[in-house]
């Protein structure tokens, strides 16, 4: 769905259109490499060597240079999917 531009608010848009644009957008959650650590009960380190090797179970994302990783994959991996 196409959000017309409205030329009479100078580019502002209305409180319905953002609502509009924030269903349409996802945004996955993620954690900080730490903090999947923390959640998963392993070291820091053997995160980062997941990473750097793709030999674990759930595999990061970079965002902005820096791991982030997936709380939806970390969520089925605690519970044995």
């Amino acid at each position: 769905m196409q959000i017309p531009f409205n030329t009479r608010s100078r580019g502002v848009l209305s409180l319905e259109e953002i609502r509009q644009l924030r269903e349409q957008t996802s945004v996955e959650e993620t954690v900080s490499t730490a903090e999947a650590a923390g959640l998963l009960r392993y070291r820091s380190q053997t995160l980062r060597r997941w990473a750097s090797q793709g030999s674990g179970p759930i595999r990061p994302r970079r965002v902005n240079g820096r791991l982030r990783w997936s709380v939806a994959e970390i969520r089925a991996l605690l519970a044995g999917a």
